[in-house]
């Protein structure tokens, strides 16, 4: 409870280096008890050159109340992955190359994902909301040539604002491919982003959806 882990005086961000196994484990994992966590100006590697499915995760959040902002992610398979399921969590600000997993799968109630810029995933998509309720997405920079860059697959109540969506799509709605027919994403708004090079796609099972504002940059190739 009420704990700071990041960096102290001057200086280049400090280097969290995961050098034990895989793929599943995380560099940093806070446990369901975790309260009012701030993780802050640090750095995530392994040693895998390209990122692969072994390489380590860099946070798993769990809890509540919990920050990751300022952090930069390298050789990492998944950035950030809550499917330990997070109550109220913000990542800010944070910086992802090119991973081999997602850089936020996410799980729980009240998130924010405000201002991070991400390079490419070579398997998965950028953000995908697994079983979410209430989550901002806003004024990030995002790209992704593998997948998607947002997914909102099941859940409720999402708001996507003022995000720029390199090469990735956007999505709203369950795995129609998988997913069995209760599953739903209900309450989505797409307003003021600007996509490059994709569009959106709405999948059966999406719900109550408004899309204003959005500017799609599309160069049709013959």
């Amino acid at each position: 409870t009420n704990f700071r882990l990041g960096d102290y005086g001057t200086g280049g961000r400090p280097l969290l280096n995961w050098t034990g196994g895989g793929p599943y484990q995380a560099i940093v994992t806070l446990g369901e008890q975790a309260e009012d966590v701030v993780i802050v100006q640090l750095r995530f590697d392994t040693p895998n050159s390209p990122p692969n499915p072994s390489s380590a995760r860099g946070v798993h959040p769990n809890g509540t109340n919990i920050t990751v902002r300022s952090c930069r992610f390298q050789k990492v398979s998944d950035a950030m992955n809550s499917a330990s399921v997070v109550t109220g969590w913000l990542a800010q600000n944070n910086t992802a190359d090119e991973t081999s997993g997602y850089f936020i799968w996410d799980q729980g109630t009240d998130h924010t994902f405000l201002g991070n810029t991400t390079t490419d995933s070579i398997n998965e998509h950028t953000i995908r909301l697994g079983d979410c309720n209430r989550v901002l997405i806003a004024y990030n920079d995002l790209t992704n040539t593998a997948k998607s860059n947002v997914w909102c697959m099941i859940g409720t109540d999402a708001y996507l604002a003022y995000n720029k969506i390199r090469n990735g799509r956007i999505l709203i709605g369950p795995n129609f491919a998988s997913g069995p027919p209760l599953e739903r994403f209900k309450g989505t708004v797409v307003e003021g982003n600007e996509i490059f090079d994709e569009g959106m796609i709405l999948y059966s099972g999406a719900e109550h959806i408004a899309i204003k504002n959005n500017v799609i940059h599309s160069d049709p190739k013959e």
